[in-house]
């Protein structure tokens, strides 16, 4: 049985984030969020949400480990604690931002759809219309948001291994450590 600290489940993560990482998670979870836009009022858990929900946590977590090991590669041990609270707040913050933008677009889409169908008190049918539609467009933004992610990530992201320079290398051996 693998579980975290399986060797052979660290060296298998660790491959792949170095062969998927940023852009491949992104485009993995694209295609779930594309998938989860075929949801309907009578979708079932098991039969409609289970698997994308599993793999779009799988290119998730391309995405988020490829961010971390990025974000704090090439800062000296003694800063390697600020690179990571820097890192955690830009995700903290991207996430709130991201939440706070889908949902007034589920909002909003939500409220049209019943304002451009409804004609008096709408039924329960037509607001569970009206969610289901405002949850396919939110899924929608999401894949275009991660595909734009994507693209940036891989035009400005360099392939392969993150190596050191080995000036950069050469400068932290020489400092004194701290006490």
């Amino acid at each position: 049985m693998w579980t975290w600290t399986t060797p052979l489940y660290r060296v298998w993560c660790r491959f792949l984030a170095r062969i998927a990482g940023l852009p491949w998670g992104a485009c993995a979870t694209t295609t779930v969020y594309r998938g989860l836009t075929r949801l309907g009022v009578h979708s079932g858990y098991a039969s409609a949400l289970l698997g994308p929900i599993v793999a779009a946590g799988f290119g998730s977590g391309l995405i988020f480990s490829a961010a971390a090991n990025t974000g704090t590669f090439g800062v000296t041990p003694r800063d390697a604690g600020i690179a990571s609270a820097s890192v955690n707040t830009g995700q903290q913050l991207g996430g709130a931002i991201g939440t706070a933008l889908l949902n007034t677009i589920a909002a909003s889409t939500a409220a049209s759809y019943l304002a451009g169908h409804a004609h008096g008190r709408p039924s329960a049918q037509l607001v569970h219309l009206a969610l289901v539609h405002s949850y396919t467009t939110v899924f929608w933004w999401c894949a275009g948001i991660l595909v734009a992610g994507a693209v940036i990530c891989g035009a400005l992201l360099r392939r392969g291994p993150l190596t050191r320079p080995d000036a950069v290398t050469a400068a932290e051996s020489a400092r004194p450590p701290l006490d």
